[in-house]
């Protein structure tokens, strides 16, 4: 998920805590946003983000250490420690749940680990978790305090949806196919995904509807992956974005004066007209490589 909507869950989380326990509740806000911080790797670099985000940050193992060095000292406590070992906890679960992955066990397995229910933003979610909130501020002005019904409601029905969207995804599957390569969630309608299909040197992105297994074709992409992994097979960006994304190919090879443009994109990725991953190469006469746009 998104770090607002972890940053929400984790208010909602704690607001039956703050008044007898603000330690505690403190500890939970603390955790529910700190594995995300992972993002300063971006002053490193575009390749520095994409190594670094959600790896050694979001590693129960690493978090599990982070809250007993925080418990042995004197502030900000035990009560802190245990907190922001909840909420680091529910961020990784509810990020292994997504579409990117998570190295869950960094070190003793380094390979990321998801499930692909949920994408990184989702209506549904975001409604609730807002909707929980603003009645958690509400009853806090009103009352003074907060119940945990708001809490465990919240808790509840994210729950049942997460369980939903399991559902869905296994349906998706079975409905897409031997030839997908993968099947990415929707940010907006549970019941729909965007589905990449292989056959041949062909890509093709359908938007799949499992309520009435409808497909609509969204676009269809040549794999020039061949023509031009000679050129390709040192540059960073693309190995790492190859290990990212089991639907990462050079899709465009065009002319451009004495030289050619390559295009290399994520083809997984369609909500909200993302560019990310999206890699244009810019080759010279002689075959060498002069210029690399990255978009991340």
């Amino acid at each position: 998920m998104d770090i607002l909507t972890h940053a929400l869950i984790g208010l909602v989380a704690a607001g039956p805590l703050i008044v007898e326990q603000p330690e505690l509740a403190a500890g939970m806000v603390a955790g529910s946003v700190v594995p995300d911080l992972d993002v300063v790797a971006r002053f490193f670099g575009k390749r520095a983000m994409l190594r670094a985000h959600q790896t050694v940050s979001h590693s129960l193992l690493v978090l599990a250490v982070i809250a007993g060095v925080l418990a042995l000292l004197p502030v900000p406590g035990a009560g802190f420690a245990l907190g922001f070992f909840a909420g680091a906890a529910l961020h990784v679960m509810m990020d292994y749940s997504n579409t990117l992955g998570v190295t869950l066990l960094w070190p003793l397995v380094r390979r990321r680990l998801q499930v692909g229910w949920v994408f990184f933003l989702d209506a549904f979610a975001s409604t609730v978790t807002v909707a929980a909130l603003v009645l958690t501020i509400r009853q806090f002005v009103d009352l003074g305090n907060v119940s945990p019904v708001i809490a465990l409601t919240m808790a509840v029905v994210l729950t049942c949806y997460w369980g939903f969207k399991g559902w869905l995804i296994t349906l998706a599957k079975r409905q897409a196919g031997t030839a997908a390569v993968s099947i990415i969630p929707s940010a907006l309608l549970p019941w729909h995904f965007w589905v990449c299909s292989r056959a041949g040197t062909v890509i093709t992105v359908e938007l799949l509807n499992v309520w009435n297994r409808s497909r609509h074709r969204v676009a269809e992409h040549p794999v020039l992956d061949d023509q031009a992994e000679p050129l390709l097979r040192d540059l960073p960006e693309w190995r790492l974005m190859r290990e990212l994304s089991p639907a990462y190919h050079v899709i465009q090879m065009e002319p451009a004066g004495t030289g050619r443009i390559i295009g290399c994109r994520d083809l997984r990725i369609r909500n909200f007209g993302s560019r990310y991953g999206d890699l244009e190469i810019e080759v010279a006469a002689d075959g060498t490589l002069s210029k690399t746009t990255f978009h991340v």
